[in-house]
C-alpha cells in the first residue's frame, strides 16, 4: 500500500532547527509519500540523529545558516540524488501528512504544475499583508505557506534563486510570473507544542517585510 502511495519520485525537504521532540513523528509521517531529506540546520539536540533514525537522509548544516538556506541545501541534494518533484513541509509538526496526501493528489493532475498550501490561519499581519499583495495579483492566497510541490526543474532553471532571502516564495513567485498553472491545496496549520524557531513577534514580522 505504501508503494502505491508513493509520487513519481518525489523528494520530500524538511528543514529543521532543534526539533528533536517532533521530527521522528514528521519523518515517519510523510515517509510513505517519497525520499526523505531532513536538513538540520546546525541543532544543539538530537534533531539529525533521530531524522536519520526514522529513516530520513539528513543533510548536515554545522552552525545554524536560517530557514532559507536550509531549504537551498534540500533542494541541492534533491538535484544531486535525481527526484523529479521537491515537496516543501516544515519539521515542526504544525502542517500534518494529511495536508501533504492532499496536496499530492492536486499535483497528480499533470497539468498543474504547483501545488500551494493555503492555510486556515495565518499567525502574522506581515505575513496576512505580502500575502493580500500576491492574491490580488496571482489570486494566490497563501504564498508563504510551507507547503509546496514544485518540479525540480524550476530549481534547476535558476539557481540563484536560491541565494535569495526566501527562497520558497522566490521560486513560487518565479513560476507566477511565467504564467504556471497553480493548484490550491488546504492546509490545517496545527499549534506549536513549544515557542517558533522563526524569532521573536518583531523579529518576524521584520524579516517577512523584508522579504516583501
Amino acid at each position: 500500500r505504501k508503494a502505491r502511495r508513493r509520487y513519481m519520485n518525489l523528494t520530500i525537504v524538511i528543514p529543521a532547527l532543534n526539533e528533536a521532540a517532533l521530527i521522528s513523528a514528521v519523518v515517519k509521517a510523510v515517509a510513505p509519500f517519497g525520499h526523505v531529506i531532513v536538513v538540520d540546520d546546525g541543532s544543539t539536540d538530537d534533531t539529525g540523529l533521530l531524522a536519520a533514525k526514522a529513516g530520513a537522509e539528513v543533510v548536515r548544516n554545522e552552525g545554524p545558516h536560517g530557514y532559507d538556506a536550509a531549504l537551498a541545501c534540500g533542494y541541492a541534494k534533491a538535484a544531486e540524488i535525481g527526484c523529479d518533484l521537491i515537496a516543501t513541509i516544515d519539521g515542526d509538526g504544525q502542517i500534518g501528512a494529511e495536508a501533504l496526501s492532499q496536496a499530492i493528489e492536486k499535483k497528480r493532475d499533470d497539468s498543474v504544475e504547483i501545488v500551494i498550501g493555503v492555510r486556515d490561519h495565518q499567525a502574522r499581519w506581515s505575513e496576512r499583508l505580502f500575502s493580500c499583495y500576491v492574491r490580488l495579483r496571482y489570486a494566490v492566497p497563501d504564498i508563504l505557506c510551507g507547503l509546496k510541490i514544485f518540479p525540480i526543474e524550476l530549481y534547476l532553471a535558476d539557481k540563484s534563486l536560491a541565494e535569495t532571502e526566501s527562497v520558497n516564495t522566490a521560486l513560487a513567485l518565479a513560476a507566477l510570473r511565467n504564467g504556471a498553472r497553480v493548484a490550491l491545496s488546504p492546509v490545517q496549520v496545527r499549534a506549536r507544542e513549544d515557542s517558533s524557531r522563526f524569532g521573536s513577534f518583531l523579529r518576524a514580522n521584520f524579516k517577512i517585510l523584508r522579504v516583501f
